[in-house]
Formats: structure tokens, C-alpha cells, sequence
């Protein structure tokens, strides 16, 4: 049998002077399966790539999907993409044997399949301005250096989402929804 631990919204980018010592009182292994669903932290951050490293050795397994504030950039600093932040999740997540990203993708272990997505928010068009406006993720994730995403993006990636979502049989759907 698989025993499987979810987190999710710990937010490494808001605690200050987190050290290997310190991940013990985040997470607290009791299962051989570690879910990390949505804003765990700033991937370009050191903590980031540490709390992984400490994450696959307490865990047989850690899934790994990102949730918006992985890819928020700030624009006073130097501002990364939607395609480098999921670049560089994926780059860090394979610097280990047994730390998968699920970013609309399938893992099978020990013949349970695990499938993983974001799945972004529908805006309903006559939403789209006020949604634009109000929501950080319109200002602070960018599709290009000076370019931030809009509502026909993330309604994009929704229907993107859904598509990955809806070809399988669901036992088990790891998905970091949020409005």
C-alpha cells in the first residue's frame, strides 16, 4: 500500500532565515509519498532547491506541482518568465532521483498512477477587466520581460488543464486551484 502526505501553501518566500534544521516544523514525514501542491515557495530562491533536497530524503516520493505564486515575479527585480520559472522547476526537480513535476503529466509508483496540473481559473469574459485589475497574479506573472499574462492566458492554460485532466479515469487528481 501507498501512504501519501499532501502540502501545500507554505510560502518558503515569506519565512525568513529557513535552514535545513527549521523544514521539520513545515512538513512532518508520515507517509512514503510527499504531495507538494501549489506555493511552496520562489523557485529562484536557494531555499527553494534546499527544501526539495530535504524533502527527497525524507520521502520515497515527492510529486511536485506549482501553483501561481511559484511564477510571480517582482518587477523591481529582475523579472523571469512563465516559461523560465517552469523551466527552472523542472531543472531542480531533476536534480533529484525521486522528485517529479507534474505540470499536466503522469507518474506510476508502485502501480498507482499520479497525475498532476495546475488548472488555472475560468474568467467569464464580462469578468475579464475587473478579474485583470484585482488580481496579483495579472501584475506579477510575466509572459515576457515587460509583458504580464491577461485572462485570455490563464483561460488558455484552464482549457489546457482541463484537456489533460479529462483523459483519464480519476482515482486520485492533484490540482492547485485558486480565484
Amino acid at each position: 500500500m501507498t501512504t501519501l502526505q499532501l502540502a501545500s501553501d507554505i510560502h518558503l518566500e515569506t519565512r525568513q532565515k529557513l535552514s535545513h534544521s527549521s523544514f521539520n516544523s513545515l512538513i512532518r514525514p508520515s507517509a512514503a509519498v510527499l504531495a507538494l501542491v501549489g506555493d511552496i515557495g520562489d523557485p529562484a530562491e536557494p531555499v527553494f532547491s534546499a527544501f526539495l533536497a530535504w524533502c527527497s530524503s525524507k520521502f520515497e516520493l515527492v510529486l511536485f506541482v506549482h501553483g501561481n505564486h511559484e511564477l510571480y515575479s517582482s518587477p523591481s527585480n529582475s523579472v523571469l518568465t512563465v516559461d523560465a520559472r517552469i523551466a527552472l522547476i523542472q531543472n531542480i526537480c531533476n536534480q533529484f532521483r525521486n522528485v517529479v513535476y507534474l505540470n499536466n503529466k503522469k507518474h506510476i509508483y508502485n502501480g498507482v498512477w499520479f497525475i498532476g496540473s495546475t488548472l488555472w481559473s475560468y474568467v467569464p469574459s464580462e469578468h475579464k477587466t475587473e478579474i485583470e485589475l484585482g488580481l496579483n497574479d495579472y501584475h506579477y506573472i510575466f509572459k515576457s520581460a515587460d509583458q504580464t499574462i491577461s485572462v485570455d492566458d490563464t483561460n488558455g492554460e484552464f482549457a489546457e488543464n482541463k484537456k489533460f485532466l479529462e483523459g483519464f479515469s480519476i482515482v486520485i487528481a492533484f490540482v492547485y486551484f485558486f480565484f
